[in-house]
């Protein structure tokens, strides 16, 4: 059972990033660039959660030996790097400039390529100290990517993002020391994780468009010189 709600509270929260998409966008403005990153950084979400649903179904409907279920946990947690990496977009591209916008970027989704296709082929057979690393080194760039992001956009827009770290790490801690219990056959420390994740995606939500208020709504076509 405990699969089965874990499975509906990841397809409630794809529901849900998709309905506030389009207030995410109107946040934005025209700027081109803004609009791509949105949108993948929407994708990304998105896919995760739909493939964590599908994952925790088939377990719920096979079981976790089934091989169909070891083929979607094997998508699940490959899918796990495009919302690391995804979630680094928008940011950088608002609040960053030049290197310090492309050079983090390039590199956390070089390393997402690789956790990722590591999940997908190798997750059943290397160590979890070598399934780590990858996530290891994509978290200390986000480390200093959120310091600067606290000093450019200050403590009170940053606060969003601060919760989005917290929730993050507070999920994981739950998941590894599979604590709580809070309703026994029902809502356990992995239900728990979820609820976390779901939290930090909506935190993160909240720092972009905090950080967006002040983009300015340029039109799309430059308006042409009157004529003399």
């Amino acid at each position: 059972m405990n699969d089965l709600i874990s499975s509906l509270l990841h397809l409630a929260g794809a529901l849900a990033v998709v309905l506030a998409t389009p207030r995410l966008l109107r946040s934005l403005g025209h700027d081109r660039k803004l609009l791509a990153g949105a949108l993948l950084q929407v994708k990304c979400v998105v896919v995760l959660l739909l493939a964590s649903s599908a994952y925790h179904f088939g377990v719920h409907l096979w079981g976790e030996d089934d091989p169909l279920t070891l083929l979607l946990v094997r998508i699940d947690r490959a899918a796990v790097w495009l919302i690391y990496a995804g979630f680094f977009v928008l940011p950088h591209l608002i609040l960053e400039r030049g290197a310090w916008r492309w050079g983090p970027l390039a590199l956390v989704w070089a390393i997402a390529g690789v956790g990722a296709a590591t999940m997908l082929h190798a997750y059943f057979e290397l160590p979890p100290a070598q399934l780590v690393l990858p996530y290891a080194l994509a978290s200390l760039i986000g480390v200093l990517s959120t310091a600067r992001f606290v000093v450019r956009a200050g403590p009170r827009a940053s606060l969003a993002l601060l919760v989005f770290w917290a929730a993050f790490t507070g999920a994981a801690a739950c998941f590894v020391l599979r604590v709580p219990t809070l309703v026994p056959g029902w809502i356990g420390p992995h239900e728990v994780w979820h609820a976390g994740i779901l939290l930090g995606i909506h935190a993160h939500w909240r720092f972009v468009q905090g950080i967006s208020a002040g983009i300015d709504p340029a039109p799309l076509v430059a308006p042409q010189p009157s004529e003399a």
